[in-house]
């Protein structure tokens, strides 16, 4: 008998695909992978057709555009395609399928699992899980609960937090919104966020947030959350309403000094002893001392959803894209 083949050691952290992947849509029989793979590669390619490239005021290819591309796909990975997969397999599967439709279209989306450790694959997945918002639920004030799981959800801290609104939380948890701020012809580095004018006399708030800094939030269309998230925004917007707040009002205020304080200094610290109780260990989350740096200041590219899971986006050459 011949000798067998061992896999590669580059893959070998890596999860075998199902022979067989149920189809999304009810009522169907189970497809393989290559079928299933052909599905994301459709679904993808109508996104970058009808969102993910249109819209856009600079050249494609460039540094900019790329970037709002990013800041779009992450929007995509995370609410749509793997963030609500149901397992590792599937994740998997819609990342490869995405890859390919980027490629396509002149953009390499890296995944470096490597330096994910061992089973990468989990990394993919929500990591609120119906678990954790339990855990969250019975050692956290509803404040603390709702912002820790934003937080999580996000992969990205409470920058921005303070500028959603009531208004612009669903009743039941289910999403929130930051509108777009400023024209949408002006660049990232360029445009920022009015900050309410009371805080810009606390020397601990800028006095604009980059846009940079909240494209994990800013979005033309609810961020949708969680079902079992859900319930914790909820509790939080409820008490909210009950201390008299409108629409206008802010989901979250500092706990001394409301109106006059961002509340995100606070936020950021309650979202860090939430997560220690629960024993979660929010690696986009750190103190001034700690030695990975503090990341108050780091903008969504740099420290959010894609950058956690091993993702960038990198625009290929002209050259390759001519030949495309």
């Amino acid at each position: 008998m011949g000798r067998r083949s061992r896999p590669c050691p580059a893959h070998a952290g890596l999860p075998r695909l199902p022979r067989s992947l149920p189809h999304e849509a009810p009522g169907q029989h189970l497809h393989r992978p290559e079928r299933g793979l052909r599905r994301e590669i459709h679904l993808a390619d109508q996104w970058l057709t009808r969102r993910g490239l249109v819209g856009h005021s600079t050249k494609p290819g460039t540094l900019r555009h790329t970037r709002a591309l990013g800041a779009r796909l992450t929007f995509y990975l995370r609410d749509h395609r793997i963030g609500p997969a149901p397992d590792q397999a599937h994740a998997l599967v819609r990342l490869r399928g995405v890859q390919v439709a980027l490629f396509l279209r002149g953009y390499l989306l890296r995944w470096q699992y490597e330096t994910l450790g061992t089973a990468p694959t989990t990394r993919l997945l929500s990591q609120l899980t119906e678990r954790l918002c339990h855990k969250i639920r019975t050692v956290a004030s509803p404040e603390a609960a709702a912002a820790t799981a934003l937080s999580i959800h996000f992969s990205h801290g409470p920058t921005g937090f303070g500028l959603i609104t009531c208004g612009n939380t669903a009743p039941d948890g289910r999403s929130v919104r930051l509108p777009v701020t400023g024209s949408p012809y002006e660049p990232e580095e360029t445009r920022y966020l009015r900050v309410p004018g009371r805080w810009k006399f606390h020397h601990h708030t800028p006095h604009e947030l980059n846009a940079l800094q909240v494209l994990h939030l800013e979005s033309d269309d609810p961020v949708p959350l969680p079902a079992h998230a859900a319930p914790l925004v909820a509790a939080h917007l409820a008490y909210r309403r009950s201390q008299g707040a409108t629409d206008n009002d802010p989901l979250f205020i500092h706990d001394k000094d409301p109106g006059r304080k961002s509340p995100e200094l606070h936020l950021r610290e309650a979202v860090i002893r939430t997560c220690h109780r629960i024993h979660f260990n929010p690696a986009w989350l750190h103190r001034s001392h700690c030695r990975h740096g503090d990341e108050t200041a780091h903008d969504a590219a740099a420290a959010g959803w894609m950058h956690y899971r091993g993702l960038d986006l990198i625009a290929l050459s002209d050259d390759v894209r001519d030949r495309l």
